[in-house]
């Protein structure tokens, strides 16, 4: 079975977070909306398997890119995001490791 990859243009993005969670309310209580970022804190040896939307999480790419990615080391120790589109719109999600965690400063 082929691994399901969504088609992201980042290009095309909300331009109010506000907007889309009111339109779009968060399910997965685990995310929380912060300023313009959704923020998930992870455990050891835990990620997320699904989006704010209760929607499991699955591997994206850029529009014209052949990479696949899953979470992108956002080169801050333990700081990871990825990409996800609701409605067609770009929407990066963002997980940082919890007070807990040996990583958290």
């Amino acid at each position: 079975m082929a691994k399901e990859i969504i088609e992201i243009n980042p290009n095309v993005a909300w331009y109010s977070l506000q907007e889309l969670t009111f339109r779009f309310p968060i399910v997965n209580k685990r995310w929380q909306l912060n300023g313009d970022l959704f923020e998930f804190f992870y455990d050891l040896d835990e990620q997320p398997e699904t989006d704010p939307w209760g929607r499991k999480l699955t591997s994206w790419n850029r529009i014209g890119q052949t990479e696949i990615n899953d979470w992108v080391n956002a080169t801050t120790n333990g700081t990871y995001y990825r990409l996800t589109s609701v409605q067609g719109k770009t929407v990066a999600l963002w997980m940082y490791p919890s007070p807990s965690h040996p990583l958290y400063k």
